[in-house]
């Protein structure tokens, strides 16, 4: 499932976040902390469902919830050049505010690939290669090559 929103593309499957094509690291509970976030948008997380889907088998504090939050807006870019992501509720949990859309199959697939290169071939001198190639047995007994 991918998710984009700004100029993120949150790819939940490889576990992959892109603002602008580029890789922005996160640590694995941050990331799933966004997860969480984005795959629920514009709904209000309360704190202890937080704690308890990032934390099932453990027992933490809300600190290290915020600390996710905050690494997070961090990473975000949150609230340079008036962006919001993350709305925090008091005493209550987060929200995710931003505007987001969902792209699943192909399209998603198209949108993770990285734009050919000077060095690679186009998809026409791909397809001329792939007529080229012949199996010389094909309209029968193996030949001598």
């Amino acid at each position: 499932m991918v998710f984009h929103f700004e100029s993120f593309q949150l790819d939940v499957a490889e576990r992959r976040l892109l603002r602008s094509g580029e890789l922005v690291p996160l640590s694995a509970k941050v990331f799933d902390t966004l997860c969480l976030l984005v795959e629920n948008h514009g709904r209000l997380l309360r704190k202890d469902e937080l704690m308890q889907r990032l934390w099932p088998d453990s027992v933490v504090e809300d600190n290290n919830l915020d600390h996710n939050i905050s690494k997070l807006r961090s990473a975000l870019q949150d609230g340079s050049n008036g962006r919001k992501f993350i709305e925090t509720v008091p005493r209550q949990g987060y929200r995710f505010v931003a505007n987001v859309r969902q792209i699943s199959g192909s399209a998603a697939a198209q949108t993770v690939t990285p734009p050919p290169t000077a060095d690679s071939p186009s998809e026409q001198e791909m397809g001329a290669a792939l007529l080229d190639f012949s199996i010389p047995w094909e309209s029968g007994a193996p030949s001598q090559v």
